[in-house]
């Protein structure tokens, strides 16, 4: 199994420009081995679909992105993923914003308040 750089160690290192100013080739299929790696939990279609969200042309939104997938299954809720993954409430609200086009949010009605209401 070859090994692929993290995308930490990608995003620490600034693109190197060629003379005419693009980023180099190398660099670019160096980004988008990350990628393929950081998204490999998702189908084919899931994946196409999201790299073509205009977010994750950004290295740290994808990152992120890539992260939390597991939690955007529908089976959990904000506080638990702020919980588990040390984020404010902002940073997962605008991640969740920036990637709408590709997520579906639901609001369920927390069950210890139906328990509540069934005590009263």
């Amino acid at each position: 199994m070859a090994h692929s750089p993290s995308l930490d160690s990608l995003s620490a290192k600034s693109p190197e420009l060629s003379s005419n100013g693009h980023i180099s080739q190398e660099d670019m299929h160096l980004r988008q081995r990350v990628r393929e790696g950081l998204l490999k939990e998702l189908t084919v279609a899931e994946r196409h679909s999201v790299l073509s969200v205009p977010a994750a042309s950004n290295d740290d939104d994808l990152k992120l992105f890539a992260r939390l997938c597991p939690y955007f299954r529908g089976t959990h809720h904000l506080e638990e993923i702020m919980y588990y993954e040390n984020l404010r409430r902002s940073q997962l609200l605008t991640l969740l914003d920036k990637f709408r086009d590709v997520l579906t949010t639901c609001l369920h009605q927390d069950a210890a308040t139906i328990t509540y209401k069934e005590f009263l």
